[in-house]
């Protein structure tokens, strides 16, 4: 199945790039679900980079929507370090809203261009309901659609594993590369010299 998209050309919310939202909406084609019932667990993956914004490592947790009948395509993705979400989609949104089972809504109303975000102790809170929920409630352009959490816990721990093996060896690179910086400014002529008399 294939899908004729726009051509995005500025850059969203720092960081998302045309090719990066373009990415999440080929993915929406090709992992298309029934809309009469929840997605499965398989269908939230992780991808993680480097941030070019904040020059560090970040990964993001997301879910592809197609619904074919409507002719909407939906990215709801989870930026761990950034700890946004963003939903990105076309038709371009005006408003995405979030809802963990009965629990109330949570309104992504900070658009721009095809990308809608939620940030801040509000972004923490959605997070901890949807580690704790069933089934995420997703409206767009006045159509719901529901998404199983089940995989959410277990891609989320998969990303934070992620990153901290990319800080580790971040990390451990700056160090070796001081380390180095160090030895390299070392003259010979610079060791200590044995003193006058001594064997």
């Amino acid at each position: 199945m294939t899908a004729d998209f726009p051509s995005f050309r500025a850059t969203i919310l720092g960081g998302w790039t045309a090719a990066a939202i373009g990415l999440v909406l080929v993915a929406a084609v090709l992992s298309a679900q029934p809309s009469d019932r929840p997605m499965s667990a398989g269908n939230w993956s992780v991808n993680c980079f480097t941030d070019a914004h904040a020059a560090k490592p970040d990964c993001e947790i997301s879910v592809a929507i197609m619904r074919a009948d409507l002719g909407q395509h939906l990215g709801f993705i989870y930026r761990v370090e950034r700890n946004v979400f963003l939903a990105v989609g076309l038709p371009a949104p005006a408003r995405v809203t979030a809802r963990v089972d009965r629990r109330p809504r949570y309104d992504l109303a900070m658009c721009t261009g095809q990308a809608c975000l939620l940030r801040g102790r509000i972004a923490t809170s959605l997070r901890k309901e949807m580690e704790r929920g069933f089934t995420l409630h997703l409206e767009f352009q006045g159509v719901v659609t529901e998404v199983s959490l089940s995989g959410f816990n277990r891609k989320m721990s998969e990303a934070l594993g992620r990153l901290n093996n990319r800080q580790s060896a971040s990390a451990g690179k700056a160090e070796a590369k001081a380390a180095s910086d160090v030895w390299s400014g070392l003259s010979p002529w610079a060791e200590p010299q044995p003193a006058a008399g001594s064997p």
